[in-house]
């Protein structure tokens, strides 16, 4: 513990304030006055002994709550006085008391009490409220740090796990696709064989069909047919996952390409006595694109309407604008739930009434479109039909 001051050491300290400055015992009397205080009470040198209550005009009881107050507070304790000036006038001032020496050693206690005019207290207490919020918001500012600290450190340790999560999301991708590309490749190569054997016996190579023999024949064709476009939609999708389509841009007429596309869905549709109209500008439209995949998306997307309409129309629309095209298939099928318009491109997605095929041939198509640098919308509403369009850009240089 430190060495407790001495009442003359105090009193030199107090010399050095400008504004008066009183040292005082507990009881109020007086042990030394700065010269400042001197000077505004005009007090002697050598002034005879004084109290508190010799300088104030204030009652005893007042006094000595001011002196039990200062006693208490080792901070200066704001109050006001009416102080007695050196031409017997009266003037109410503000003083600040505190305990400067608290009683040790055999020395007694000590107040300071520092005496100043009344319009500087509301300053020095607008100073205290001031340091008082930047205390508490420097406080919660360091609170706030401390806890930005601890969520950016759990932030890195979730985007840590987050990485490694989507490494292995990744991984799974990839050798999902390179096993479909690989089933794909084995069981088509089979089925190819079963086409190609089919049409040799239809042909008569074998010796002759008989009719009945002709209908289990093209039963066979038919299936193995569906088979392979199964296989093929599901190697298509292997290969837009793992990224290994590649482009070829070419001057494109697009109307020759919506004929060619229409003209090998229409057995299909004519079988299920649809009508198929045909929408297209009368001169060419030339759009530098990929041909092979512009018919893909046709194509399936024709087939994709006929599948879902059981009586009526399927109107085929080509539209030249300004820099791009737009191909819209519209049918008069079943429609689709307003729910399911969002998941109508995810991959093995099925419509309710629907339990045939994979699931993937619109997921293909959105993948083509996006690869020309194009985009594919839907508009449906259920029992009255669905319009899919698909804008395909100029890629020209």
């Amino acid at each position: 513990m430190g060495r407790v001051a001495s009442a003359s050491e105090l009193i030199e300290a107090t010399k050095l304030f400008s504004e008066p400055h009183f040292l005082l015992t507990p009881a109020g009397e007086v042990l030394a006055a700065n010269p400042a205080a001197r000077r505004a009470f005009a007090l002697e040198p050598r002034a005879p002994e004084l109290t508190l209550h010799d300088l104030v005009a204030e009652p005893p009881g007042r006094v000595e709550y001011f002196l039990r107050g200062a006693a208490r507070s080792s901070a200066l304790m704001p109050g006001r006085l009416n102080f007695r000036l050196p031409d017997d006038a009266e003037q109410q001032m503000s003083c600040l008391g505190g305990l400067l020496r608290p009683a040790a050693g055999g020395q007694s206690a000590i107040l300071l009490v520092k005496v100043r005019r009344e319009k500087s207290i509301p300053g020095f207490m607008r100073l205290n409220e001031r340091i008082g919020r930047l205390t508490r918001a420097l406080h919660e500012r360091r609170v706030a740090q401390q806890a930005l600290q601890a969520h950016s450190a759990r932030l890195v340790e979730l985007t840590g796990h987050l990485e490694v999560q989507k490494q292995e999301a990744q991984a799974a991708s990839r050798a999902k696709s390179n096993f479909l590309a690989a089933m794909s490749h084995e069981l088509r190569t089979p089925l190819n064989a079963i086409l190609g054997y089919t049409e040799l016996l239809q042909l008569g190579v074998e010796g002759a069909v008989s009719d009945g023999q002709r209908v289990q024949l093209d039963r066979i064709r038919e299936t193995t047919t569906h088979l392979v476009s199964i296989i093929n939609e599901i190697l298509d999708h292997a290969r837009y996952e793992a990224k290994e389509v590649e482009t070829n841009l070419e001057g494109v007429e697009i109307v020759d390409l919506a004929e060619t596309a229409a003209d090998m869905i229409e057995p299909a549709a004519s079988a299920k006595r649809l009508q198929l109209v045909r929408v297209l500008p009368e001169g060419p439209v030339i759009v530098r694109t990929d041909s092979v995949k512009v018919r893909q998306i046709l194509l399936n997307l024709l087939s994709n309407a006929v599948k879902f309409t059981h009586s009526g129309t399927i109107r085929l629309t080509v539209e030249k604008e300004d820099d791009s095209v737009s191909i819209s298939v519209a049918d008069t099928g079943i429609g689709i739930e307003p729910d399911d318009l969002e998941r109508v491109f995810q991959p093995f997605w099925q419509a309710r009434e629907n339990g045939d095929g994979t699931g993937l041939g619109l997921a293909v198509t959105n993948s083509l479109a996006a690869k020309l640098g194009g985009s594919i919308e839907v508009r449906s509403e259920r029992g009255e039909g669905t319009t899919f369009t698909v804008y395909l850009r100029d890629s020209a240089p």
